[in-house]
């Protein structure tokens, strides 16, 4: 019987030798046994076209009424009578007419009542809406079913302590993918990816609120949240734009007027020292005119003036987002959160199965392991803090780096100038425009490697060769974990 609903899919390819070996077959069967027996309903499927296998997995509403509890989740609780608007609707009703064009149409993205939620409980479902059909939302299925994978196990060695978890079967190319699904693709009319690609990371679309609670629905809290901050951003950053506008065009509009620059330039008779002391000549003062216009264009009186008003403007968006972040908080009811109630990995908790000293928690009155601090806290100590330093050493290499790019060639240009003085007035110009877009190359270049380090997990890449490195002090250890 075809499965309705599929909360998580498993692939993985026969035509790949490592995955059809005898070892990689009994861990698929053991593992997807293991899935079963926790209540999970599987069922597989080959595409005649390829060589993919197919692993549908669905989770019942018994298991996910067991695991929300489990992991703690905040579900929504019965109606309460208690009507909020969306946080994009409060304005002012004096805004109203002006700012209609800008809001969301309301038939595509309706406004969504204010639920309050609660760390749900199996022995309090009264308090909560189960008859509603979405209160075990896609996001929350596929968290759950996810928690499930990382931790059953593949093998019936109970020796191997490591012998457990999705991520090192797709390691050992047991499966090749595992993944959640979306609930319809770019092209499919009504569902949630169509309507956000549409109307929301659409350029027509760009002067229009965003649907905060449709991003959040789909993406999460984080992703959210990080919208949120980008469009209050946004908002305060157009007065600001329009006063520095305004300061650049009275520096265009006094250019000619500006005594200390035309005094510059009417200098043809006066001449100055050298730049340095070998290869550099007299310049004449009129030879940096076009150098001090560009400079008061963007460093005039009126520059003085929009410096205080952003010291102002700084200070009263971050008061306003604190209030912003606070109402957002409080609608999506991700205001109370606590960290113990976050699981720790598994792998970590694998780790410190047989180290034997215990510890009391002061908090939760329960025995926990004691961590060792020359076996497991100094190193990734060590690593964590050598990593640190390399990236700040890169850093001031680059600064470091541009400083001595700035001095060489300015030493170049003053001796091409020797005999052109009006070349000698543009160098002051490409040197600056030059050092700024070095600047510009790294910082985009350290974006780039924080990307791979996160997208592409080279930082687990590195974690996984330090414990390979730790773990071979014990052989044991080393064989199960590396």
């Amino acid at each position: 019987m075809p499965l309705k609903d599929v909360d998580f899919v498993l692939v993985w390819d026969s035509s790949d030798d490592l995955s059809t070996t005898d070892d990689a077959k009994d861990r698929r069967e053991i593992y997807e046994k293991n899935l079963e027996e926790e209540g999970l309903v599987l069922e597989h499927e080959k595409l005649e076209s390829s060589n993919y296998n197919f692993v549908k997995i669905h989770a019942p509403r018994e298991v996910l009424r067991r695991y929300a509890e489990i992991l703690k989740l905040k579900m929504k609780m019965r109606d309460m009578n208690e009507k909020c608007d969306v946080v994009l609707d409060k304005m002012k009703a004096m805004m109203d007419y002006s700012t209609q064009w800008f809001k969301l149409d309301r038939r595509i993205f309706p406004c969504k009542d204010h639920r309050l939620s609660a760390v749900y409980s199996r022995d309090k479902e009264y308090l909560f809406d189960m008859n509603d059909s979405d209160f075990f939302t896609t996001t929350v299925r596929g968290q759950i079913v996810d928690f499930i994978l990382r931790r059953k196990r593949y093998s019936l060695n109970n020796y191997d302590d490591f012998a457990f978890g999705i991520d090192r079967l797709k390691t050992m190319q047991v499966y090749c993918a595992a993944y959640p699904l979306h609930d319809g693709d770019l092209k499919t009319p009504g569902s949630p990816r169509y309507l956000l690609y549409k109307e929301w990371a659409s350029l027509r679309k760009c002067l229009k609120y965003q649907p905060l609670d449709a991003v959040k629905d789909y993406f999460g809290v984080k992703v959210g949240l990080y919208f949120a901050w980008l469009g209050f951003y946004t908002h305060y950053l157009i007065p600001a734009s329009i006063l520095g506008l305004l300061c650049f065009l009275y520096g265009v509009f006094t250019l000619y007027t500006n005594e200390l620059s035309e005094e510059i330039c009417s200098g043809a008779n006066i001449t100055m020292c050298p730049l340095c002391d070998q290869r550099c000549d007299y310049y004449s003062l009129s030879a940096t005119c076009n150098y001090s216009r560009l400079t008061y264009l963007f460093d005039n009186n009126a520059t003085v003036f929009f410096a205080i008003v952003m010291s102002f403007w700084t200070a009263i968006y971050l008061e306003m987002w604190k209030r912003y972040s606070a109402t957002i908080g409080h609608h999506w009811d991700v205001g109370d959160f606590d960290v113990h109630e976050e699981h720790p990995r598994e792998e970590y908790l694998a780790r410190l199965k047989k180290i034997k000293r215990k510890n009391r928690n002061p908090v939760t009155l329960v025995s926990e392991p004691k961590v060792p601090f020359w076996q497991m806290k100094l190193p990734y100590t060590m690593f964590s803090l050598s990593t640190v330093l390399f990236l700040i050493s890169m850093a001031v290499a680059a600064v470091v780096g541009v400083v001595v790019y700035r001095i060489a060639t300015s030493y170049f240009f003053a001796k091409a100038a020797r005999h052109n003085a009006e070349f000698y007035s543009y160098s002051f110009i490409i040197v600056n425009s030059s050092a700024a877009v070095i600047n510009l190359i790294f910082i985009f270049f350290f974006n780039w490697v924080s990307y791979l380090a996160i997208q592409n997990k080279l930082a687990k890449k590195f974690f996984f060769l330090i414990c390979c490195l730790i773990c071979q002090v014990n052989e044991k250890k080393w064989q199960k974990i590396c």
